[in-house]
């Protein structure tokens, strides 16, 4: 099973580019299909047994919405902070922090309540 939540199937980082990443791509030719229901659901849930393809929504369907429940919550506790979550750090390079500035040794750069520029 695979499950979406949240309106968009992918996240968008700092980009207005709002291309649609989910849909499906040909082996001959690498033709692009998009698909059929629209990017803004609530919930996607897909049986990848029966259909490898992700072409039909489950997630409105009654039978499965135990499931669907299940996968929320599960979802929920991984992404808890009493679960060890937290937010994604800045990846862009500190100038500060780089060995030349500090006689060449790796130390901490950052004054205690400092924080890294982004």
């Amino acid at each position: 099973w695979r499950g979406f939540g949240g309106g968009y199937p992918y996240v968008i980082f700092a980009t207005k580019d709002d291309r649609r990443r989910d849909g499906w791509w040909s082996i001959e030719g690498y033709q692009y299909t998009a698909p059929t229901e629209e990017m803004s659901l609530p919930y996607r849930l897909y049986n990848l047994e029966d259909d490898e393809a992700e072409r039909k929504n489950l997630a409105d369907n009654l039978e499965h919405q135990d499931l669907l429940k299940q996968l929320i919550e599960r979802v929920k506790w991984y992404a808890s902070s009493e679960n060890g979550w937290v937010k994604p750090q800045s990846n862009v390079p500190q100038t500060s922090a780089n060995p030349r500035f500090h006689n060449w040794i790796w130390l901490p750069f950052l004054r205690e309540g400092e924080e890294a520029s982004q």
